[in-house]
């Protein structure tokens, strides 16, 4: 008896472990979603002390995304992250050389990682919502 109560507390654990992650990868994608609009203007406008700004958030968001597929075991997630988090790394040595060519560059880079983990691993709902295949 003691062995199952352990197991069930360890499952309910577990589960709300998993769901503090859940809820932090959805708060990191929405961080993201508002930071990559600006992040790209202030590219633009060569704002490299925003860039720089910008860069080191959206380091932090593929953390987050990175322990959550790592959670998950999934492969694919997870090396996206590694290069969203190498490409926001890039933008960031590109803002300190203040050099807008290679932070648009990597800005591309970071992007296409996102497009490519949303188009395998998000759905969208018939309310507008996104959930995680």
């Amino acid at each position: 008896m003691k062995k199952v109560f352990v197991l069930g507390v360890f499952a309910l654990s577990a589960m709300g472990l998993f769901a503090d992650n859940h809820e932090d990868f959805e708060k990191s994608m929405k961080a993201a979603g508002a930071t990559f609009g600006p992040l790209n203007k202030s590219i633009a406008a060569g704002a490299f002390d925003d860039v720089a700004a910008g860069a080191k958030k959206m380091e932090a968001i593929f953390a987050t995304s990175e322990k959550f597929w790592t959670e998950r075991g999934t492969a694919d997630g997870i090396q996206w992250s590694k290069d969203g988090s190498a490409a926001a790394k890039a933008i960031g040595a590109a803002a300190a050389a203040k050099d807008a060519d290679a932070a648009k560059a990597a800005f591309g880079n970071a992007a296409a990682t996102c497009k490519g983990c949303h188009t395998a691993h998000r759905e969208k709902l018939a309310d507008g919502t996104y959930k995680i295949k």
